[in-house]
């Protein structure tokens, strides 16, 4: 795989490195790191290592995998981009929304964060309310399918 950077583009797979439990860990020499993903838009993420924010898109090379990748949401749920603390909750279940409605807003490393609306729909579920601690890819709501 490879992340274009504003410094150019990286291959991933020659770097030691794997995500484990909310940190990336060496797999050289054990050494781990916090680590926090968020994903902005399409192929663009944002990720805070060691104090410091990167801004990273995936480069699109060879054909996709079936099935989609992990950071791919579900159309008919919301799902957390990052672990942090809900801090609000817009909707109630029965709600009818519009795509790109904001919907939850959630604290994490100091950053609040607003999640949007997947597509149109009714909700259907709402799991989550404020001040609950949600991990990264925790599903917060759902639409009616």
């Amino acid at each position: 795989m490879k992340l274009n950077l504003s410094s150019g583009p990286i291959e991933t797979d020659d770097i030691p490195w794997e995500f484990a439990g909310g940190n990336v860990r060496n797999k050289n020499t054990g050494r781990q790191l916090p680590v926090r993903v968020a994903h902005l838009d399409g192929n663009k993420y944002q990720i805070w290592l060691s104090g410091q924010i990167y801004e990273v898109e995936l480069a699109q090379t060879g054909p996709k995998r079936a099935g989609g990748s992990a950071a791919q949401s579900n159309e008919n749920s919301l799902k957390s981009s990052m672990p942090g603390t809900i801090l609000a909750v817009k909707v109630k279940k029965g709600e009818e929304v519009q795509a790109d409605q904001p919907l939850v807003v959630m604290e994490s490393m100091k950053m609040e964060l607003t999640l949007t609306a997947p597509r149109a729909g009714k909700v259907a579920k709402v799991l989550v309310h404020p001040g609950k601690m949600v991990e990264l890819g925790a599903t917060l709501l759902e639409l009616e399918v």
